[in-house]
Formats: C-alpha cells, structure tokens, sequence
C-alpha cells in the first residue's frame, strides 16, 4: 500500500508539531520507525502516530484507550458518511467530550475541526486503509470493519427505537395529506438530527458490511416489525424514499437460508408496499399510515402487523386478497403516454408522452430522473443508443432531438421533416439514426453532427416506423 511522499511528510510534519509533546521526542519516535528497513513506508507513517497515543499510560488505562480508540476512530473510517463530533457521539451515545479528548492526539492524520457540528475527516484514505488492513489486525489499534459496522447498526437501530426516536407523525404535521414541499426544512432538521438522519439512511448498510445474516425474531426482524412505517415515513421526510426499495433488496439477500422465513415473507410484502405507494407516499409523508395501508392487499403481511387504521376513516374500501402482477405504476406524465423504451443494460426507462415531455426513469425504484422538455408538440416515439449515450425522440413538432441521458441536455435538434414524425431507430454501432415520418419519408442523420445524410423517398403514404 504506497502513500505519496507528499502525505508522509504532511504527516510527519503535524505530528511532530503537536503542541502537548516534546516535538523532539516526537521526531526521534519516527526516526526509530524509520529504521526498521522491512516495515512498509505506511506503517512506518501511521505507526508511531498511534503507539504515541499509550506511551504514558498504564496497562488499566491502555486497555481503556484502545477500546474507546476502536469505537470511536473505528466508527469514523467505517461511517457511509462523515459526522460532526456532535453527532457521532448521539450515535454511539457517548460523550462529546470523549470524543474530543480520543481525537486531541490525531490531528496530524484526521480533519478535526474547531466546532463540534462540522464533519471529522480522515488526512488520507490510507490512514484508514492501513487502520483496517489485515497486517493491524493482532494490534491493539486494529480496527476489524466487519465488527465495526455491526457495533455501528447496533447503535443505529438503538438510536431510531429509544424513546423519542421512530414514531408517528415525527414532525407534528397538521393533517395527514400534508405535502412534504409544504413543509419547512428547518422543521424537518430540528426534528431528525444528523445522526437520526444517517441511521435512518445507513442502518442496512452495516447490515451488508457487517455481514449479518438476520433471520425470524432477531434485532432486524423486531425492528421492521414495530418500525418499518415510521422508517418510511423518515425517508419521504428526507425526500430518500426510492432508497428503501434497493435497501430491502439487500436485507432480503441476507436473509438465512435455513429458514422457512417470515423475515422474508414480511421483507417481500415490504417491497411490493413503497412499489406501489412510493409515489404518493413521496408527495405526502402520512399517507403510509392511510392511504397505503387501506388500499393494501387483503392478505399483506404488513398491513396485519404494522397497519392500524386511522380512526377518522369511517368505511374501508373492498381490497383484492393478493397483489396484482404489477409492480409499480410511474406517474407524473400530465396527458397519455405514446412510446417506451430501455435502455441497453436496462438502467434506465424512457417514456414518451403527449403532454410534449419525455422522461427518464429508475426501473428498479420507479422515481422520475430526468424530465426532457424541448419539443412543442407531443412526443411519438423514443429510442437509446446502443452504449445508452445518446436518447432520440421523435414529435409531432416535425423535428427529433438527441439528449444525453445522464444529464438531459438536449444535443442536437435535426430538423427537415415536413410533418410530424413517428419514429426512430439508431444503427447497432450508433452511427446513424433514421427517422420515419407523416410527410412520407425516411431520413438518415449523423448523430454525432446531425446532419441529415439521406432522404429516402418513395413512399406515398405515411411511415410509422
């Protein structure tokens, strides 16, 4: 593991300029690492950073260090995402000030800043490489990021289910239709602190990393049980909704074997519960409560342990016994849809529609990530290149544009058709793009320039396709 020759001096430079030691007693600790030909330049880099920080203590206090130095620095370089010193100690419910007094000796391989709301940073990705590295793991400092990121879930699923944590209705909203734009940031923020924040959005991930396998009646289970509607009604707070449905997909692959699993059964209904629902529940937090759950299916595993209806609905709607075979409806087009199409790796949908947009869609979520607007009239057709750089639309405007996708910048506009065109087709390597038209023509165009290479006539009727 190479560190640039930059990061050590830095390094080197901080450490022995830490103003609570003898900066030459500092320097003769680096120069005896230095010595030893066969360590590796990252361990004689880091090494006597962190040997320093037991130098003057004794065993009983040592062993204190260590621990303390394992949660608290294991849990910076294991984080999805930097805290603030405030916030990490709400989630491991330890002192902020603990915290400050373990990270005072760290400043030459650690971003720490003066205040305790601004995010702790490591130097260098290789303070945290070599923290986790197999060589350290026999030493004291050693940090196992697989015991990490379970301490780190533990933590996270205490901090959502303490009293105050997970409930109804987090942020005392007026009325159960109210629209999340209605409501002010600030509340949100007050109300789900930073760390309440990432435990709701990094709880599964520790799950993953810390290569737990759940099964019936286990932390998780107990937890989706009592909390799964509060959970998504945090994320919609957080406008992080679609996540969920990729997070239940990795709880639902760490499921054990060995089980006849109710666990599944409840993550499986899970899914099909923010598939359906994702986009109201998006729009209107509270609506999980309502709206989700009284239109759910009869037999819905989560809908008999976690649903209990409003007591202002007075009549409940006849819901069918099962889920249908759809999956999830995408909405947002404002008149009918005319053309779909996927992308090549089928990462992206694309829809075409009369309200004159096209729009990109996560097929996995079913959230909206671009909305294409250019065209004047309705869109007929739409079609990706075969690498999915390059989206072509077709209206009736008379013109087809080009998009890129990943940003939904219109390219080009190729204009030279005299009615509305109907569809479009790219060649197998993207080299040309043929149009089909109203006014009884076939055009070829240079994607990359769109310059109109052929006009093939002989049609007397119109081209659809």
């Amino acid at each position: 593991m190479a560190v640039p020759l930059f990061i050590v001096a830095a390094t080197v430079c901080r450490f022995v300029d830490d103003s609570d030691w003898d900066p030459r007693e500092r320097l003769e600790t680096i120069l005896q690492f230095s010595g030893i030909g066969e360590l590796e330049q990252i361990v004689q880099t880091y090494l006597p950073v962190l040997t320093q920080l037991s130098a003057r203590l004794n065993s009983h206090s040592k062993d204190r260090l260590y621990q303390e130095f394992r949660m608290i620095v294991g849990s910076i370089v294991s984080l999805a995402e930097p805290l603030s010193i405030q916030s990490l100690a709400v989630l491991l419910n330890i002192s902020s000030d603990t915290i400050a007094l373990r990270l005072r000796p760290l400043h030459s391989v650690l971003r720490i800043p003066t205040d305790s709301d601004t995010p702790i940073r490591t130097l260098h990705l290789s303070f945290s490489e070599f923290l986790l590295s197999n060589q350290l793991q026999l030493e004291p400092f050693g940090i196992n990021g697989q015991v990490t990121h379970r301490m780190l879930l533990s933590k996270c699923l205490q901090l959502l289910s303490r009293p105050g944590g997970l409930q109804e209705n987090l942020c005392k909203l007026e009325y159960p239709g109210k629209p999340r734009r209605e409501i002010d940031q600030t509340t949100i923020n007050n109300r789900l602190s930073s760390a309440f924040q990432y435990a709701c959005r990094y709880w599964v991930q520790h799950v993953k990393y810390g290569k737990v396998e759940i099964h019936d009646q286990d932390d998780v289970h107990m937890f989706l049980q009592k909390h799964l509607l509060h959970w998504l009604e945090a994320m919609s707070l957080m406008n992080r909704l679609a996540e969920v449905i990729e997070q239940i997909r990795v709880l639902q692959s760490l499921v054990s074997s060995s089980d006849l699993s109710y666990l599944l059964d409840f993550l499986q209904d899970a899914q099909r519960i923010v598939l359906a629902n994702r986009y109201f529940v998006d729009l209107s937090p509270l609506q999980i409560y309502s709206s989700a759950m009284i239109f759910a299916p009869q037999t819905s595993v989560v809908r008999k342990i976690c649903g209990q209806v409003p007591p202002w609905i007075r009549r409940y709607p006849i819901t069918p016994p099962m889920w249908s075979l759809e999956l999830q409806k995408l909405e947002g087009h404002t008149e009918g849809v005319l053309a779909v199409a996927f992308s090549q790796d089928g990462s992206l949908l694309a829809s075409a529609s009369l309200d004159q947009t096209v729009r990109l869609w996560n097929p996995a979520t079913g959230q909206e990530i671009q909305k294409l607007e250019g065209h004047t009239e309705g869109v007929n057709a739409v079609a990706f290149s075969h690498d999915g750089s390059l989206l072509a639309s077709a209206s009736y405007d008379q013109t087809v544009r080009l998009w890129n996708p990943a940003t939904g910048q219109e390219i080009q506009k190729l204009k030279g058709h005299t009615d509305g065109v109907h569809a479009v087709a790219f060649s197998q390597d993207g080299s040309l793009l043929a149009s089909a038209s109203l006014d009884q023509t076939v055009r070829l165009w240079n994607p990359a320039t769109g310059q109109e290479i052929q006009k093939l006539k002989g049609h007397t009727d119109r081209v659809h396709a």
